[in-house]
């Protein structure tokens, strides 16, 4: 089932603030955080309370919290007793449709090195990613050095203050490259 299927569609979708959100898509807790080369974190856990403790900063901004679609039943209450701390941070079923999260128009969206980094950029809409990611050296994703810069990423385009503008060609390069040429 497609993550951009039209039949998930969140039940109170219209009654959301659309012009002002975030959303978080975490890996699986369980997951491999170091899949890749590093991480700004030991493990998705870490990533998940620092974005989360960080999002109190801004409390007018609705943050959304979508775990992973293939995310099992057990860790889908670990992600719910987390998420329950943040009065701020609605979490979402992880079936919701990724379609109707676009029509939130997020100011961006944040995960470590998902496919949804290159999909939302596609839509325009900023990625910021975690760690080492598949995107890292193409300009439509923000990739962080460290926590502070994360930080520092998260603060200015909440205030606005980073002008992004999607060159789709670099989009079409790495799907090429990375659905197509490397695997074949």
């Amino acid at each position: 089932l497609s993550s951009y299927n039209k039949k998930n569609k969140l039940r109170n979708f219209d009654g959301l603030k659309k012009e002002k959100s975030v959303v978080i898509f975490p890996h699986s807790l369980n997951d491999n955080p170091h899949r890749f080369r590093s991480m700004l974190f030991p493990d998705f856990y870490e990533q998940v309370l620092f974005i989360l403790k960080n999002s109190e900063d801004f409390k007018k901004i609705n943050w959304y919290y979508k775990p992973h679609p293939n995310e099992t039943k057990e860790m889908l209450i670990h992600h719910k007793k987390i998420t329950k701390k943040f009065s701020n941070v609605i979490i979402l079923n992880q079936n919701i449709s990724n379609k109707f999260l676009l029509e939130l128009k997020p100011k961006f969206i944040i995960t470590n090195h998902g496919t949804i980094a290159h999909e939302f950029a596609y839509m325009n809409i900023p990625a910021i990613c975690t760690g080492d990611n598949p995107h890292i050296n193409y300009d439509f994703c923000f990739t962080p050095k460290n926590r502070k810069e994360l930080k520092n990423t998260i603060n200015k385009f909440i205030k606005r203050k980073i002008d992004f503008k999607i060159n789709k060609n670099q989009i079409y390069e790495f799907m090429y490259l990375h659905y197509e040429y490397f695997p074949n």
